[in-house]
């Protein structure tokens, strides 16, 4: 199985001029034995070239950058039969193994201008066919956005406060800011020296950290060619990367970019320029970042709309500026670790019981799909009541309880004390007499403090009455058609801001679905994920969702981190399956691998 490709261009002129300045390098790159085989000739260069290029290629097909390994640490070698192979010692080859890369194939080839080496990292076949890929990982990678705890985000509004509070200048903020920026071009390329840059500045600020960072680039040897946004060719020039720092965050208007150069990467300043940062909507052409560096704290377009599709590797930059007056955070796997409760040593199943009031004729699978999540995300004991009975054979780890057809809630409110959360609403139906059902039991489960989840028809049923019936134990969850049901419109491209209206008017944590999941609290609090994908676009994922946030709340999770905490497992539970073809029961199946590798980030 191919778990990794890497292809990489030496420029033998360029190489040749480097080494004759620099004789010393032939001995930090090369081993004994390579220099041995690339000095048999009177001009080593291409020997040497390609044997680079290889090292180079072997880091990109592991994903990591130079500094990763001793470049000694990779090394060509020629098996029996004189034909080009690699081996890895040290920490290249520790990274190797932990990747599970078993073997590799090489090959090197050179013009009279250019040499390349493509290198193919191969492992065994690891893929279960009814799960997903198995080299898949549950959380995300330590470094990223969302690997660790929770980040602070800001409005552009907010962001400008901030700044007017620091006590030092803004020309100190902006020599650390140009300073991060530099730092990351740098981590991009792999290093600094001959490397050529485009910085695309504009006449604000984050034009001036473009020119800050220009500086301290051409400082380390890096060819940097500057470009006045406001004069920018339609085609970039030639580069290795392009530093977009035309605009930032509190851009307004249209703006078409420069197209760039193929085959260079691009690091946006603080937000792509062109996106809007206070929802991450676009008007006009954006130069799609590969990663994009912003400062203090993320901004709602950093993570909203198109602004999270565009930023690429998203990174947070400390300045030094204070951002504790953050309202809104975006969730890590770290802070959901801290959230769920560790399991004690005389726990029983009725410590954490959720009862499941879902599914009616041809909807039974929305109580399957709920019940089956509740259980595998760690409630103790799952009831499944349907009314009129289920249609369906459910999780044989669930205990069905049927109700009646009809004046159901009577049943579920008499036994309703001995349950640590409810979920309701998943596949009920929209029948006048089932609405009223649904909105006595949701109003008898807030006046008795029970944490509830209502999904789908349950919210149908709450309609523009919902802060009659819920409270700040309640979790709603709807998609956008059901969020104006709730709030009587439509939300607008600022999500955080209507599910944070609707949190408040309601008095119910919101929890609004989409690419990004916004969770808001009454308090004006917003908890916001980006694990999820368009892999979850599948009918039964959000009963799957209700199910995950039903047991959170029921191990005794807040209900705005259980909401939060149940939008990150759900979409990490999505990324282990399948690009395409996935199902709502594949999430279920992968949220036991997400929650162990949780257990290893508990402070």
């Amino acid at each position: 199985m191919i778990l990794g490709i890497g292809n990489d261009l030496v420029d033998l002129d360029r190489f040749r001029r480097v080494l004759e300045r620099r004789p010393g390098l032939i001995e930090k790159l090369f081993t004994e034995a390579e220099r041995e085989y690339a000095l048999r000739r009177s001009d080593p260069t291409e020997r040497f070239a390609v044997r680079f290029a290889a090292k180079e290629a072997v880091l990109k097909a592991m994903g990591v950058g130079i500094g990763a390994a001793d470049w000694h640490e990779i090394e060509v070698v020629r098996n029996e039969n004189g034909r080009p192979s690699l081996s890895l010692t040290g920490r290249a080859a520790a990274l190797a193994a932990q990747q599970g890369i078993e073997g590799w194939r090489l090959t090197l080839s050179h013009s009279e201008i250019i040499a390349q080496a493509v290198v193919v990292a191969l492992g065994a076949e690891m893929a279960s066919p009814l799960l997903g890929p198995i080299g898949a990982q549950p959380l995300p990678r330590p470094g990223a956005i969302d690997g660790g705890g929770l980040v602070p985000i800001v409005t552009p509004e907010e962001m400008n406060a901030i700044d007017r509070a620091a006590p030092e200048p803004v020309e100190e903020l902006i020599n650390r800011a140009g300073g991060a920026v530099a730092r990351a071009a740098i981590e991009l390329l792999g290093g600094a020296y001959g490397r050529r840059v485009v910085v695309l500045a504009g006449k604000g600020n984050n034009g001036n950290d473009g020119r800050n960072a220009a500086s301290r680039l051409r400082a380390q040897g890096v060819h940097v060619t500057m470009i006045n946004a406001a004069d920018a060719p339609e085609v970039l020039p030639d580069c290795d990367l392009v530093i977009d720092a035309a605009y930032g965050t509190g851009f307004r208007g249209e703006w078409d970019a420069p197209i760039a150069p193929p085959g260079c990467l691009v690091l946006a300043v603080d937000i792509p320029s062109g996106i809007n940062g206070l929802n991450g909507s676009c008007a006009g052409d954006v130069l799609e970042a590969d990663a994009t560096i912003t400062f203090a704290a993320l901004k709602p377009g950093n993570v909203l709309g198109d602004g999270l599709a565009c930023s690429g590797e998203l990174a947070v930059a400390d300045i030094g500026l204070d951002t504790r007056s953050a309202s809104t955070h975006l969730v890590g796997a770290a802070a959901v670790a801290s959230w769920i409760p560790e399991l004690a040593s005389n726990a029983h199943k009725w410590q954490s019981a959720v009862w499941v009031v879902a599914g009616s004729p041809g909807m039974g699978g929305a109580a399957a799909l709920c019940s089956g999540a509740a259980a595998r995300t760690g409630a103790g004991y799952v009831r499944v009541s349907t009314p009129g009975g289920a249609a369906i054979d459910l999780p044989i780890e669930s205990v069905r309880t049927d109700l009646p057809s009809d004046a159901w809630a009577t049943e579920v409110l008499a036994d309703l004390a001995r349950f640590d959360a409810l979920v309701i609403g998943n596949g009920l139906g929209i029948a006048d007499a089932t609405k009223e059902q649904i909105r006595q039991v949701v109003a008898a489960a807030t006046g008795r403090g029970v944490p509830t989840v209502v999904d789908a028809d349950g919210l149908t049923a709450l309609g523009t009455d919902v802060s009659r019936f819920v409270s700040a134990t309640t979790v709603l969850t709807p998609h956008d058609g059901e969020f104006a049901r709730l709030a009587g419109r439509a939300p607008g491209e600022d999500r955080i801001a209507d599910a944070r209206a609707l949190a408040v008017e309601s008095g119910a944590i919101v929890l609004l679905k989409g690419r990004s999941t916004v969770v808001a609290a009454p308090n004006g609090d917003v908890l916001v994920s980006i694990a999820g994908d368009q892999r979850l676009a599948t009918a039964g994922t959000g009963d799957v969702l209700a199910g995950i946030i039903g047991a959170l709340l029921a191990c005794g999770v807040d209900p705005l981190r259980a909401a939060a905490g149940g939008a990150f497992l759900h979409g990490r539970a999505g990324a282990l399956g399948w690009r395409r073809g996935l199902v709502a029961g594949d999430v279920i199946a992968h949220l036991p691998a997400v929650l162990d590798d949780l257990t290893y980030l508990r402070p």
